[in-house]
Formats: structure tokens, C-alpha cells, sequence
């Protein structure tokens, strides 16, 4: 058995300030420290490339979240469609280590036919579909209100055609 592992992450886990990240985080650290090879794909997002990941992680691959207006048209979630990356399909590519994603965000590729024999796991850390219902709920703004319950219906819709 490996002892390689990918771990696809939706935002740069370092440093760990806030709880996404922090899950993401110390979880790679405890599987370090059990031996494992780390290989993080992560997405720019708000936060820059971090050196330190170099002392957990064996390989450290950056990605820029590419966003567009036209990603809001797609049926695929926003916040999905917006961490496809063809650079990062290609280096999952490579191997045949296992892949954990983490989060819904970072499952564009999940279902790939290329990645269709690969060992996979999904660390779910919200149920985004209410998260987005609910964020709908509480917004002012009409734009964001239809963004948020748009996202959330995407969300549900995303969800079962993985299953």
C-alpha cells in the first residue's frame, strides 16, 4: 500500500487562522507525522503561496482560482466551476496515489474517467446547500440573495449526480 497521498484543498491551508483551513491543516500535519507523503493541490484564494507547507507536504502545487462571470451561467456550482484546473487534473494524472478532497469546492475532477479507478474520498466540512440557503435568507442585497439560492439549488443538484 501507498504511503502517498493527494489532498486537493480548496484555499491555502497556511496559515491555519480560520476553520476550513485549520481542518485542513493539522490534518495533513498528523498524517505527516504518521509517514505520510503529502502531495497538496491547493487554490490561491484570498491568500498567498506559504513556504512553511514545504515541512509537512512532499509537493506543493498552487493553483489560481479562475473566476468569471460566465461561471455564474454554468450548472455546475460556482464554487466549484471556479477550481477546475487542467494543471491540476494533469498532475493527479501522474500517479495512482490516492486523492482526498477536501470539500465540495475542490470535487470538479471526482468523477473524471481518468481518476475513475483511483481510491477517493470527499471531507465534506459544511452541507454547502443549506449553507447557501441560508445565506440567501439572511442577504439584503436582491443580487447576492439569487446568487446565494441559485448556488445552494447547483449545490443539491451537484451533490446527487456524484452519489
Amino acid at each position: 500500500m501507498s504511503n502517498h497521498l493527494h489532498v486537493i484543498s480548496f484555499n491555502v491551508p497556511f496559515p491555519p487562522s480560520y476553520g476550513g483551513v485549520m481542518d485542513v491543516y493539522f490534518k495533513m500535519k498528523a498524517l505527516h507525522a504518521e509517514g505520510v507523503q503529502i502531495h497538496l493541490h491547493c487554490f490561491e484564494y484570498g491568500r498567498e503561496e506559504a513556504p512553511e507547507l514545504n515541512q509537512i507536504c512532499t509537493t506543493v502545487n498552487y493553483y489560481k482560482r479562475e473566476q468569471s462571470w460566465l461561471d455564474f451561467s454554468k450548472l455546475t456550482p460556482y464554487i466549484v466551476a471556479t477550481r477546475k484546473n487542467d494543471d491540476l487534473l494533469t498532475n493527479l494524472l501522474k500517479d495512482d496515489y490516492p486523492i482526498l478532497f477536501e470539500g465540495l469546492h475542490t470535487c470538479a475532477y471526482l468523477d473524471h474517467a481518468g481518476l475513475k479507478n483511483r481510491v477517493k474520498a470527499v471531507r465534506m466540512h459544511n452541507v454547502e446547500s443549506d449553507y447557501y440557503s441560508n445565506l440567501g435568507k439572511i442577504e439584503r442585497s436582491m443580487f447576492r440573495k439569487f446568487y446565494f439560492y441559485t448556488e445552494s439549488l447547483k449545490l443539491k443538484y451537484f451533490e446527487r449526480i456524484l452519489k
